[in-house]
């Protein structure tokens, strides 16, 4: 399996990040509290295996926002699968989940 694209909306402290991951990825640079972990880590953690995990799960929706969304890309055995997990807080602070799975030849 190798990850091709991961984007990212309002988890922990990135609003919006859309990346594309290169074949030679080696190295993730940046300063402290940037969101590498957050992007290679928690985001793709979160999107193929969803709460079991990432542990309170409505505690990484990004501060003074409801919802969240994780969209990662990955190839594998020469199919491309495409898997969005999305949460949406309600106001009793309810997590409702939902899952996209596509494979795409």
């Amino acid at each position: 399996m190798r990850i091709t694209h991961i984007r990212a909306h309002n988890l922990r402290q990135l609003a919006d990040v859309d990346v594309a991951v290169p074949r030679t990825l080696a190295l993730v640079v940046g300063p402290n509290d940037s969101g590498k972990t957050t992007l290679l880590c928690i985001a793709t953690r979160w999107a193929l295996w969803g709460a079991h995990a990432v542990p309170s799960q409505g505690r990484q929706v990004r501060s003074g926002e409801q919802d969240m969304e994780v969209t990662v890309t990955f190839e594998l055995n020469g199919w491309e699968y495409v898997v969005k997990r999305r949460l949406h807080l309600t106001d009793n602070g309810r997590a409702i989940t939902s899952l996209d799975f596509e494979a795409v030849d």
